[in-house]
């Protein structure tokens, strides 16, 4: 493909996850000298830096003091010699780690911004604290469905700027933005860019909602006229006052007023031939939680020139994706649900208005939030049982313990195993944990996998 957008001479890449390794991939097939980085020195990064050594690139690991970089001579260099920075989404921008850099003039970049400088195919962004996923998902679906060429990118599939380097034959880039890379965003201006919602996330990073709120904005800001721009109506007008764009403002929610409204089993919105109601009976967006995020994408799709049938076709052939109210096993008439993905106390919400059954709750871990309150409504109406686990459990238990019984267990095996002892017919035992699994798993991925080599285990007895 043929290089587009700004070059560099030298760049500074910190930190090397996936999006990092593939920003000093994309950076080094430019022709740039690439100087990658990163505090850490595992064998594992050893091993996968191996190809990006041999590619050209200059990788430093177990660096602990940024500042011996700009003091050394060239290719490090100074401050001055680098040219652009691209930053890890895991690094906050306020890390000590960080304050040699800031008192350069280096512009600092995340590898979304970096891609989108370099890309010549419209991007559709989405972004939010529940349900992006899914929503990229289906927007890539709704694409395939039209006939069109879509890549699903960010933190849902490739790295957008490995995207960009082999997006010969694409016509629509559909990428998953966090808040953490909309941090170091400054030209990012995505053709359509999509709000689902706004709850408490990630408080531990970003300190209070206005700061998480700006963030989130941040993706409008330099959307143009013939942009659109699709939001929840709930979040629409404080958006809008945040931001410094002009995008065209579309709204989804269940009021009347709304765009794109959903309302039980079905989504409605206005068409050339007045407005049309499309039914979601049977598919997994038959619910409200699920369904707002069809009717945003409902959104997505008449902008991008698709057809409510393309839509209709998508979300009827719709599989949910790994660990977010995935259903892995019954034992007896008691069903197993896997919702590792549910790292904040909305997620936890979402999941228990969205099973039809008595629940047994598996949650704890590393609570990202304060409120945990505002669960207990819902823990009253359809939990039996809260058995917890993780670095939360104690304090899960005193806020939960008034309105459903409350269990704390050492380990993720002892809690489902409980819970399956304990389980009435016709319950369901669903892990839906509202924290971030850090201090017991690897990652949400291994947090839902264990969970379900144990329910295989119960299902064999």
């Amino acid at each position: 493909m043929k290089a587009y957008g700004p070059s560099y001479r030298r760049a500074l890449v910190l930190g090397l996850g996936a999006s990092g390794e593939a920003a000093a991939e994309f950076l080094v097939g430019r022709g740039t000298h690439v100087l990658a980085v990163d505090r850490r020195k595992s064998s594992d990064l050893v091993r996968r830096t191996r190809g990006l050594k041999a590619a050209g690139a200059d990788v430093r690991l177990g660096v602990g003091d940024l500042q011996s970089l700009f003091d050394a001579p060239c290719p490090g260099g100074t401050g001055e010699a680098i040219d652009i920075c691209v930053i890890s989404p895991g690094i906050p921008s306020e890390s000590e780690w960080l304050a040699p850099l800031r008192r350069t003039s280096v512009r600092i970049v995340s590898e979304i911004e970096l891609g989108a400088l370099c890309c010549t195919k419209p991007i559709v962004a989405v972004t939010g604290s529940n349900g992006k996923s899914t929503c990229v998902k289906l927007c890539g679906d709704v694409m395939q469905a039209a006939g069109y060429r879509a890549r699903l990118t960010g933190n849902y599939g490739l790295p957008l700027t490995r995207a960009v380097a082999h997006a010969d034959g694409v016509d629509w880039l559909v990428t998953e933005v966090s808040s953490f890379q909309l941090e170091n965003v400054s030209t990012f201006a995505p053709r359509i860019a999509v709000l689902l919602n706004i709850d408490p996330d990630h408080l531990d990073r970003h300190g209070n909602m206005a700061t998480y709120t700006a963030l989130k904005s941040r993706i409008f800001d330099r959307m143009q006229e013939a942009d659109t721009a699709v939001v929840h109506e709930a979040v629409l007008e404080s958006v809008r006052r945040r931001t410094r764009g002009r995008p065209r403002w579309v709204s989804f929610g269940t009021s009347p007023s709304a765009d794109y409204r959903y309302e039980p089993g079905r989504v409605g919105c206005l068409t050339e031939e007045g407005r049309r109601t499309v039914s979601l009976v049977g598919t997994a967006f038959d619910n409200e939680v699920t369904g707002l995020t069809a009717a945003a994408v409902l959104a997505v799709a008449r902008t991008a020139g698709i057809d409510v049938d393309a839509w209709q076709r998508a979300v009827a052939a719709y599989q949910p994706l790994p660990h977010r109210l995935q259903e892995v096993g019954c034992a007896g008439s008691v069903r197993f649900i896997d919702d590792s993905k549910a790292t904040n106390i909305a997620a936890l919400c979402a999941a228990l208005r969205m099973v039809d059954a008595p629940v047994r709750l598996i949650a704890g871990g590393v609570l990202k939030e304060e409120d945990v309150d505002r669960a207990k409504e819902l823990l009253a109406k359809k939990a039996k049982g809260a058995y917890l686990i993780g670095a939360s459990a104690r304090m899960l238990e005193s806020v939960w313990s008034s309105v459903v019984r409350c269990e704390r267990f050492r380990s993720l095996r002892e809690a489902t195993q409980t819970a399956w002892r304990e389980s009435d017919a016709g319950d369901v035992v669903l892990l839906s944990p509202g924290c971030s699994s850090f201090d017991q798993f690897r990652n949400y991925e291994d947090r839902g996998n264990q969970f379900q080599r144990i329910v295989r285990t119960i299902e064999e007895e």
